[in-house]
């Protein structure tokens, strides 16, 4: 596999692994040989040992800050500066990081959407970003890594299921979670201490959430433009896209919008179109590939550890065949969904049955287990815990996958990936303003930015349907989720 065609592709072991030194940039930091894919953006602290940053990272609230600058400021700060910096960031990174207490750790972005997988074998660690690297390269006997008997792998592959909890679908391969670090001493994962930042979003006591999507929406475009990002922005019938282009609005000049046309995707077109003539936006739509690639399945297959067959795997295909330059970025509305009560406003009692039937796996022992320690191991925070739930597991797991699968053909981040701003949202925002189906906060953000755009309705294909009364309903969603787990889906 030509790992040095991969974007954001990384492999850090305690031993030097042979195999890698020809294929990816090689560098030794915090007591680890780091191979970097020569494709994938890095930055290295003036003081060599202390930081690493690999992947793309903005700080929105500095937007002049480059990732050479917030990389320096890392390695400089102390412990509860670095996390209030870390905080702030927007992007799809790894930080590596030696603390000035000698502690070295490695954390991701906020909904870990540039995946962390590690493993020990034979006394080494390992972690990357990529399972298929991690099953080839860090056990000499392989069949000591599985597959889960309790994954159904062909619903798998056609679905858009995911695998919840720390625990990765191989066996002997852990994920770090969202709002969680690694400890690189221990090689244990631990949460993320929030009482500061908490604390101090509580004190601020937000009564107008336009300001704040002002901050880190605006912010990122203005920090991509100074980063030289040639920015590609989809355009849809939904919510979190408006709000993306309502902020972007102001960088029109810099930034391709487009639509993909889909055989049921007529609403977003129609609509698409209507938005991108009301602000005069640069737009195309695009038709998805139908032909064969022999070339493109061969390498998709070898980058998949269980490549997937869905419809949206042809997105990839067609960026695969663009002519971007290594500065493009497509900024799409993922992690969004954190903010907007994808579980539905009911309070669950914090049963780890109920969660198990929110993943999609009813009858699942481990995960059940598993999750009872997440829901203990969360108690004392002051979030609903269905919206930690999908911002954990369902992004940490789910909403991963397919930035991985794009990796080999082009960036994807999102403007919503930022701790603060969803933080913000869950602990100051009351949920009749964050739910199905209007979503006032959102409403209210897009036509305080784009007022020309009021009129233009959201989502209309929804209007009526199951869809739509799922959505509103926490108990329908689980009776659909228990429906799928007992078909067999897992």
């Amino acid at each position: 596999m030509n790992t040095h065609a991969i974007l954001n592709q990384y492999f850090f072991s305690t031993k030097p692994i042979r195999p890698l030194e020809d294929e990816m940039k090689t560098l030794y930091s915090s007591n680890m040989y780091c191979y970097i894919s020569h494709k994938t953006a890095y930055e290295i602290s003036s003081n060599q040992n202390d930081a690493l940053i690999i992947g793309e990272v903005f700080n929105p609230t500095e937007p002049q800050h480059s990732p050479k600058d917030i990389c320096d400021y890392l390695s400089s700060y102390n412990e509860a500066e670095l996390f209030s910096l870390v905080h702030q960031l927007t992007g799809r990174f790894v930080i590596l990081v030696t603390l000035k207490n000698g502690k070295r750790i490695l954390l991701n972005d906020s909904c870990s959407m540039l995946r962390v997988l590690y493993t020990v074998s034979e006394n080494e660690k390992f972690i990357s970003s990529s399972d298929q690297l991690l099953t080839r390269l860090s056990n000499t006997q392989q069949e000591q890594m599985v597959l889960r008997t309790d994954i159904n792998q062909n619903n798998f592959i056609r679905s858009e299921h995911f695998y919840p909890t720390s625990n990765h679908y191989v066996k002997g391969i852990k994920r770090l979670l969202p709002n969680h670090i690694l400890d690189l001493n221990s090689f244990n994962s631990e949460r993320m201490d929030f009482a500061p930042i908490i604390e101090s979003l509580k004190k601020k006591k937000v009564t107008n959430f336009n300001d704040i999507f002002s901050k880190y929406l605006n912010g990122f475009f203005e920090a991509a433009g100074n980063q030289n990002k040639h920015l590609k922005v989809p355009v849809t019938a939904g919510y979190d896209s408006r709000a993306l282009v309502a902020a972007s609005k102001k960088y029109k000049s810099n930034i391709e919008y487009f639509t993909f046309e889909f055989e049921d995707s007529s609403d977003d077109v129609t609509i698409a179109n209507g938005i991108c003539y009301n602000l005069k936006l640069n737009h195309n739509v695009f038709q998805l590939p139908k032909e064969e690639d022999i070339d493109f399945t061969r390498t998709y297959t070898e980058h998949m550890l269980i490549p997937r067959q869905l419809k949206k795997i042809d997105i990839v295909k067609h960026h695969s065949k663009s002519d971007y330059s290594e500065n493009t970025l497509i900024v799409n509305g993922n992690a969004a969904e954190v903010m907007r009560l994808f579980y539905g406003r009911a309070m669950l009692p914090k049963s780890s049955f109920l969660y198990t039937l929110l993943s999609g796996c009813p009858f699942n022992r481990s995960v059940k287990k598993e999750l009872k320690h997440w829901l203990r191991n969360s108690s004392k925070l002051p979030i609903d815990k269905k919206d930690l739930f999908y911002w954990e597991h369902k992004l940490g797991a789910w909403g991963s996958i397919f930035p991985f699968e794009q990796d080999i053909a082009v960036n994807e981040i999102s403007p919503f990936n930022n701790r603060t701003l969803l933080l913000s949202a869950l602990i100051n925002v009351p949920k009749k303003n964050r739910g199905y189906p209007d979503y006032p906060f959102f409403r209210d953000y897009v036509n305080y930015e784009a007022p020309e755009l009021t009129a233009i309705p959201y989502n209309p294909h929804e209007k009526g349907s199951f869809r739509e009364k799922i959505k509103k309903n926490t108990y329908l969603r689980l009776a659909a989720t228990f429906a799928l787990g007992a078909a067999g889906r897992m």
